[in-house]
């Protein structure tokens, strides 16, 4: 794979199908971007606002994340653990927020969309987070009326997430170090994690559906940190989707790592 980057003129082979990326560097302010505004099919990464509306209501004071819920036998949906537990298990809304993230469980999701409201959520996401191009459709592993709905998301709206996250502001500083811990016990590292060094923090939230490879993280290396969100659609390979998206994490480790 070739990875050529020159401010907006982005050469890339070996990579098939649609890609997307939003990258900032967060000790010098230096950025790149490549179709950031470009809408795709959101797969998982839609439940990071969700992660941050539950936590801004527990800020406010409308929720206590221990707050428990009995798990029912039509909440749950393929992908994750909770499907291994029995009916009438207890979790609280902290369990199924962190069940979300680290294991990217959709019943875990779905119960907590239930308990915030399609409204709250999506009105935290513009409003709140200024996510202009990011939204909460509908439910996951639960069949829509067409195949043309589903939840989207932009390469900048979740470099925008993670930049808050960085700064402490996502929420507050208390709540932004939790959340940063919980995407930093992410399970699934085979993407922009894969190619950087042991020394290198990562935290970090993958999306996947079919012919769709996603990430997005926060960086943290020894001289500087920084950002970044790739998105791929309509690959025929997921394989190489994630290649290019452990690729691209390294060519930008190896770029920031360069004295200036």
């Amino acid at each position: 794979m070739i990875i050529k980057i020159d401010n907006k003129n982005v050469e890339i082979e070996g990579q098939a199908g649609k890609c997307a990326f939003a990258v900032k560097n967060f000790t010098t302010g230096k950025t790149f971007f490549y179709n950031e505004a470009e809408k795709f099919h959101s797969a998982s990464m839609i439940k990071l606002p969700i992660l941050s509306c539950l936590y801004l209501e527990a800020e406010n004071g409308n929720i206590d994340l221990d707050t428990k819920y009995e798990l029912k036998k039509e909440d749950v949906v393929e992908g994750g653990i909770i499907p291994e537990f029995h009916f009438g298990s207890v979790f609280t809304l902290r369990d199924l927020a962190n069940i979300m993230i680290v294991v990217s469980d959709n019943t875990a999701t779905n119960i907590l969309i239930d308990f915030l409201g399609f409204d709250k959520i999506n009105n935290h996401i513009k409003k709140y987070l200024g996510m202009k191009k990011t939204e909460l459709v509908k439910k996951l592993m639960i069949p829509a009326k067409s195949p043309d709905i589903f939840n989207y998301t932009c390469a900048e709206d979740i470099l925008q997430f993670f930049e808050l996250l960085y700064l402490d502001k996502l929420v507050s500083k208390k709540a932004s170090k939790e959340m940063l811990d919980t995407l930093s016990r992410q399970m699934f590292i085979e993407k922009i994690p894969r190619f950087l060094p042991d020394f290198v923090f990562t935290a970090n939230k993958t999306g996947e559906v079919s012919g769709v490879r996603h990430d997005g993280a926060i960086v943290k290396s020894k001289s500087f940190d920084f950002g970044m969100c790739v998105l791929t659609s309509e690959s025929d390979d997921v394989n190489k989707a994630d290649d290019f998206i452990s690729s691209l994490s390294r060519y930008f480790f190896d770029l920031f790592s360069q004295k200036e």
